[in-house]
């Protein structure tokens, strides 16, 4: 079966859950290819590490997309001939991702012209988020008469409500990977059947059991890793820290990852005096920061409502934690609740309450049977529901089943 992602970004940073899901895809014997509105993703590496079948991008010579969209106006076929896309471009004044709608315009009617001069066109697009590549998507499915679906992580989106609805309801299937997106995003489809409950995952030779055991005397090894937004919530697991200290603990806090909060949260860490305790460590390869994770004793998700940064959905590294074994302190925010259940797979503590984070680290710490019981069910509930092996077959048949349908709201051709 071919299947065709848009990405803007791959394999480099993209999310490692769809770079998994992509693996997944290809080892079952599907072949998956790329489009990408980005003139300058990395083909090169793309082909070296042959996970995709083959890239589809537009050109970045100027000229070239200029004579494209002319050529798409002409054939009353151009983004630039739609009040949708002025609508889009309205509504992000003030915001960076106006400056790329515009050349994002330009973008699209070069890709069509492309895929219909070089006989590419995909049967059918998947994307991810409901962000820029989606609305891609959504304008070739109608330049070119074929179907997207896409994948729903969180509640964030970058589009007006009249374009949020169309994209939506013109999705053949919306996958979701949390229970709270659909009660959300339903009233806008009408059809709950059109929602599918499929879980993040990951690979199943990356569970496994870790027998570290933590003791009163030791040095406690406490992990966190993101994107150094405000919506992780890092700042909070710092002055957790702070009281840890106060207590007399030991203990060693590893963050891992970058950001525009970086230099805050390194301003609070010097303000605290925690400089000793505290580690920023930067961005790692997901290799690197498994094995971190492994040799931790806790991991920390303290993920909140943003207000400088998109929202979180459901973070891929309390899945990571748990098939490490490692016990996680994690939020009631987002999809959390559907893997974090209290004192059962982990500790569900509330938003912006630094004292509770504290609290769990020292209970984890001091109670071995909580501990054990924790480690042993999340290992459990991982292996049962967010593994590969089990969510990527589910996925292959919701494309098998919707692939040919046939395009009823393309533009007239």
């Amino acid at each position: 079966m071919n299947i065709s992602y848009l990405l803007s970004r791959f394999p480099g940073s993209i999310e490692i859950f769809i770079l998994r899901e992509i693996d997944a895809l290809n080892a079952s014997g599907n072949r998956v290819s790329i489009i990408s509105p980005n003139p300058r993703i990395r083909t090169i590496h793309i082909k070296n590490d042959q996970r995709v079948d083959s890239v589809v991008r537009p050109t970045g010579n100027p000229v070239k997309l200029l004579l494209t969209t002319t050529w798409a106006l002409l054939h009353g076929n151009s983004v630039w001939g739609r009040w949708e896309h002025y609508k889009m471009m309205f509504y992000n004044v003030g915001n960076k991702s106006l400056f790329r709608l515009v050349g994002m315009g330009f973008l699209i009617d070069n890709l069509v012209y492309s895929m219909r001069k070089n006989n590419s066109v995909p049967a059918h697009i998947h994307s991810h988020h409901l962000y820029l590549t989606t609305y891609v998507a959504y304008q070739l499915s109608k330049s070119l008469g074929i179907n997207y679906s896409l994948t729903l992580h969180t509640l964030s989106h970058l589009y007006p409500q009249s374009v949020l609805k169309s994209i939506l309801v013109k999705a053949t299937f919306l996958r979701t990977i949390s229970t709270e997106l659909q009660p959300i995003f339903n009233p806008y489809v009408g059809n709950p059947d059109k929602f599918h409950l499929i879980t993040n995952g990951i690979p199943s030779d990356t569970f496994q059991f870790n027998p570290k055991e933590s003791s009163p005397g030791s040095v406690l090894k406490i992990i966190a890793t993101g994107y150094l937004h405000d919506k992780k919530g890092f700042d909070l697991l710092i002055q957790a820290c702070a009281l840890l200290k106060s207590y007399n603990i030991r203990f060693e806090c590893n963050i891992i990852g970058s950001g525009p909060e970086e230099n805050r949260l390194q301003s609070l860490v010097q303000n605290l005096n925690l400089e000793s305790e505290i580690h920023l460590l930067g961005n790692m390869d997901n290799e690197s920061v498994l094995r971190h994770m492994s040799a931790s004793d806790v991991l920390v998700a303290p993920s909140r409502s943003p207000k400088r940064s998109t929202r979180d959905g459901l973070p891929t590294v309390i899945i990571e934690a748990m098939s490490l074994s490692v016990p996680v302190i994690a939020t009631d925010f987002a999809g959390i609740p559907d893997i974090v259940k209290h004192r059962e797979t982990g500790l569900l503590i509330p938003q912006e309450d630094y004292k509770a984070i504290t609290a769990g680290i020292v209970e984890f710490m001091f109670d071995s049977d909580l501990r054990e019981r924790v480690k042993k069910n999340a290992l459990d509930l991982v292996f049962r529901e967010y593994n590969l092996s089990v969510n990527v077959p589910l996925l292959e048949e919701l494309f098998k089943n919707q692939i040919d349908l046939p395009n009823k709201d393309a533009d007239d051709q």
